[in-house]
């Protein structure tokens, strides 16, 4: 007999809830039901909205939300502009980083080579251009993971206390 997978006193996280952007999976028994009312969203409309209203409306530089949909739905959609804004971070910090200041030119490639790690859970550490340090690539795409991951972790945080505020 199957182990039984769900465990009803365990509530799902909102990444879990994201993740049913995706497409549903048998991971979590039973599955979840749209109810009734005529005037209820679906469940999947609610996240997208609560992901919308994540966005940070002082920083039009705000990726998270982005990075997000991308990790869970695991697709390139915002891939440019993900790594243009995580390069363009990165490279605010030169005068106090010397491995940034030394491979700035490098800076967008590490971000696309975290992007990847991040997304698609590919580290591709074998990328590391020629005339960069190895240790200072990996400097560079960690700072890059870091950045891209927190700040999609930070807008599933708001997004989750938009899609309970609501409920």
């Amino acid at each position: 007999m199957a182990a039984d997978t769900h465990n009803y006193g365990e509530s799902r996280t909102f990444w879990e809830r994201i993740a049913a952007l995706a497409g549903r999976t048998a991971y979590r028994e039973p599955m979840m039901g749209a109810g009734s009312a005529p005037q209820s969203l679906p469940a999947d409309h609610e996240l997208c909205i609560a992901l919308g209203w994540a966005r940070d409306r002082d920083n039009p530089n705000d990726i998270g939300p982005d990075m997000a949909l991308d990790m869970v739905m695991r697709s390139p959609h915002y891939r440019e502009r993900i790594c243009r804004a995580v390069a363009d971070e990165l490279l605010a910090q030169k005068r106090s980083h010397a491995c940034i200041r030394r491979n700035a030119q490098w800076l967008r490639r590490a971000a696309f080579f975290s992007y990847m790690r991040a997304v698609y859970d590919d580290p591709m550490r074998e990328c590391c251009p020629e005339g960069v340090r190895p240790d200072d690539w990996l400097v560079l795409t960690e700072a890059a993971y870091r950045v891209m991951v927190g700040m999609a972790e930070e807008a599933v945080d708001r997004a989750a206390g938009y899609f309970y505020r609501a409920a």
